[in-house]
């Protein structure tokens, strides 16, 4: 008499009999890494409040379960009149060769974005969809672990999303990332002036860019006090990470950091306000003196 274990592949009968708590487990663990790598390449979209991946962030979670995305040759299609190309693409399991999902997806020239691009660009599109896609039905369940929306970002392209209503925003509290919720005086200096530097968000919220740029300032004039000989070294590259950085939201992070390091003593803390000012803060327009009659 066959038995379930007789009916179900080995390699997939290994998986089924797995602890659910277990598979759980290592899901969480490639969520957060995953998270990570999306906030440090920025790898997803924002579409009517949520966070969708693109195709860069779908194909990591695939090499964290040993997968591969293959795709076909992009076909030219014609539906309802419509001109555009539709495309295949498989998640291959690669130590065992299985396919695990198949999905496929269109680009047509009905769409906004894509009306009048090039026909190699609409077949490109169409395969991108289809990867994504296919590492959506797959992985999804993983995806939604680290915060994300489900659905991939270039399935979205030319979708309208009713936009929330715009909030008031809480100057104290970081409004979103990693230290969501946390006070500013409690999020890492190095977090601030990336988040200063890089993130395309303070573009549409100045009054959370002048937050930031508040908060820095504010590390960086309240030296330590402190008994040591210093450590010249450290005040080096400190100086010269100000000196070599063309960001001034990244150089007031890197002064906030080292003008309140237990290492170096005060004179070189308070230099460090020197050598910062001297590059980025504006001369200032003092009035020459008249001359004597």
């Amino acid at each position: 008499m066959e038995t379930i274990h007789d009916l179900v592949p080995k390699s997939l009968a290994t998986v089924a009999l797995r602890a659910p708590q277990d598979i759980i487990q290592e899901a969480s663990e490639r969520a957060k890494a995953l998270k990570e790598m999306v906030e440090k390449t920025h790898g997803s979209i924002q579409i009517g409040g949520n966070e969708h991946l693109r195709i860069e962030a779908w194909t990591t979670i695939a090499d964290f379960y040993g997968c591969k995305v293959q795709t076909v040759d992009a076909q030219a299609v014609e539906v309802f009149g419509t001109k555009g190309f539709k495309a295949m693409a498989s998640v291959v399991h690669v130590a065992s060769s299985r396919v695990v999902t198949t999905a496929e997806a269109y680009c047509l020239q009905d769409e906004p974005t894509w009306t009048d691009k090039a026909l190699f660009q609409l077949a490109s599109m169409a395969q991108t969809r289809a990867a994504s896609k296919a590492c959506s039905l797959a992985f999804r369940w993983v995806v939604v672990l680290s915060g994300f929306d489900a659905t991939p970002a270039e399935e979205m392209a030319g979708i309208k999303v009713a936009l929330p209503e715009p909030q008031t925003l809480d100057l104290g509290l970081m409004p979103f990332g990693k230290h969501k919720g946390k006070r500013l005086a409690d999020v890492p200096t190095d977090y601030l002036g990336w988040l200063l530097g890089d993130l395309k968000e303070k573009q549409k919220r100045p009054e959370l860019q002048e937050a930031l740029i508040n908060e820095l300032e504010a590390r960086a004039m309240v030296p330590e006090h402190v008994t040591t000989k210093g450590d010249v070294n450290l005040f080096e590259y400190a100086k010269n990470a100000i000196l070599n950085e063309k960001n001034k939201g990244v150089a007031i992070a890197t002064r906030a950091q080292y003008r309140t390091d237990g290492r170096l003593n005060f004179d070189q803390q308070v230099a460090l306000d020197d050598v910062f000012n001297a590059k980025w803060a504006p001369p200032l327009d003092v009035p020459e003196p008249e001359p004597e009659s």
